[in-house]
């Protein structure tokens, strides 16, 4: 493809006689008349230029200031310090200073090269393009009807409006905007498992707040995401949280959620292998060894009444978990050493049947000793 160039006096420059292998034109300085413009792209320039034509692009390469273009009314700043008035624009090749667009109901598209850049593009299926850029470098986030695009390393900020998609060519990715403008909605689709509890905890007292006596609450935290039945689907477990806090006893099993037909169900075989806890505050995958399936960890910490968590507890402790899929063969005593008793229960009522209790509000997976294999 080859370049036209004008010159530095008042042109006029007619599209439908430029050879067909022309794609840009420099006007240069002046003010020119461009007409009869079919797809080619028109590099600004100092002077108040008129441009027409079909398909037009529009180029800010060499611009001096940061460029405004009012693609609604028909005329441009054009990063020089001039006027021009434009008409038939559809492609608008930005510049590292920013620019400020207004654009039409019709399509257009921005290729955006840097700067803090403001586009209200008036709907359609507009795109903006990041040239070469890469997503993993921005973020953006929904600001009323406004998408803010932000990059704290070049501290710019980009505000848009009216555009249906942005695109980072550098890394290939497409954000459609409408997904990120629309209002999130759920929907129930029906019920898998109920189960039903009439618990009466006693009066108690949580962080300074005395509570009647009434039924427990219900809670799950820490959900973990394990394919458990080995169909190469992810099934859900739940470890449960009963009575938090209140003083009675809260052990309850897990409830696992398997993947089957495209839905999940409550599969009482599997669920008669879920351990019964007293719950779980924190979760994650572990590898153990390097052949078996991967399985998951869980910590909780005491679920007694505030005032009673000592030595002289009732309740039983929380405790290590293991979950593994049903062809394991590991069992928690032959992977885990005996824990420490914690202080926060009865060791004569529990540490001969709870060798693995244990009180902690966190807990990690990751390679500690540098062996290659995880650690907990």
């Amino acid at each position: 493809m080859a370049d036209y160039y004008g010159t530095d006096e008042d042109d006029i420059i007619d599209g439908s006689e430029l050879s067909s292998d022309i794609s840009n034109v420099y006007p240069k300085k002046g003010n020119d008349q461009l007409t009869n413009l079919n797809g080619q792209t028109v590099v600004a320039s100092p002077g108040n230029d008129s441009i027409s034509g079909t398909n037009v692009q529009y180029a800010f390469w060499n611009a001096t200031e940061s460029p405004v273009i009012n693609l609604l009314e028909g005329w441009a700043d054009d990063g020089f310090g001039y006027r021009d008035t434009i008409s038939g624009i559809t492609t608008i090749h930005g510049t590292s200073l920013g620019m400020t667009i207004t654009g039409t109901s019709a399509y257009e598209h921005v290729l955006l090269f840097g700067g803090n850049n403001t586009f209200n593009m008036g709907g359609g299926d507009d795109k903006i393009t990041y040239h070469l850029l890469n997503s993993t470098d921005y973020v953006i986030s929904s600001v009323g009807d406004e998408i803010h695009v932000t990059n704290s390393s070049l501290n710019t900020l980009d505000i848009i409006t009216g555009v249906k998609e942005i695109v980072f060519s550098g890394d290939n990715k497409t954000i459609d905007i409408d997904f990120l403008l629309e209002t999130v909605k759920t929907e129930i689709k029906g019920t898998i498992h109920t189960f039903n509890d009439d618990t009466i905890a006693p009066a108690y007292t949580y962080v300074g707040v005395s509570h009647e006596a009434k039924l427990v609450s219900w809670f799950s935290q820490a959900v973990i995401f394990l394919d458990i039945n080995q169909d190469g689907i992810k099934d859900v477990i739940a470890p449960m949280w009963k009575g938090y806090g209140t003083g009675i006893d809260t052990s309850t099993p897990f409830i696992a959620l398997t993947t089957k037909d495209g839905t999940l169900t409550y599969d009482a075989e599997i669920n008669a292998t879920m351990p019964i806890t007293t719950g779980g505050r924190r979760s994650d995958l572990i590898q153990i060894g390097t052949s078996s399936p991967v399985s998951a960890v869980t910590v909780g910490h005491s679920t007694e009444e505030e005032s009673k968590r000592n030595s002289d507890s009732t309740v039983p402790p929380s405790e290590l978990i293991l979950l593994q899929s049903s062809v394991s063969s590991n069992d928690r005593a032959s992977i885990f050493p005996k824990l420490p008793f914690p202080t926060n229960a009865s060791s004569a009522l529990f540490e001969d049947t709870y060798p693995f209790a244990v009180d902690a509000h966190s807990m990690a997976v990751g390679d500690i000793n540098g062996d290659g294999l995880d650690d907990i």
